[in-house]
């Protein structure tokens, strides 16, 4: 048990740098610069490609992979989020 806090915890700082690849168009949305985590959600603060930040909530529901290798999370982009 005591693991499984420690990898929570550090999972939080080991995604920033990580791209954001949209489930269904399989667009590299941007980079994570920050894990926002909050009471009972974690907010990734992507960096787009033309600069803008936009926040992406984190649900394991649209969670669909990662790959440490090329460091990029694949997700389930909910609608109305890009268009901010």
């Amino acid at each position: 048990e005591q693991a499984e806090n420690t990898e929570e915890e550090s999972i939080d700082s080991d995604l920033v740098g990580f791209s954001v690849i949209d489930s269904n168009t399989l667009e590299n949305i941007g980079t994570i610069q920050e894990v926002i985590t909050y009471s009972m959600n974690t907010v990734f603060d992507v960096k787009q490609k033309n600069n803008n930040s936009v926040l992406i909530p984190f649900a394991e529901a649209l969670f669909k992979g990662i790959d440490e290798a090329a460091k990029t999370i694949t997700m389930e982009i909910p609608d109305g989020i890009l268009e901010a």
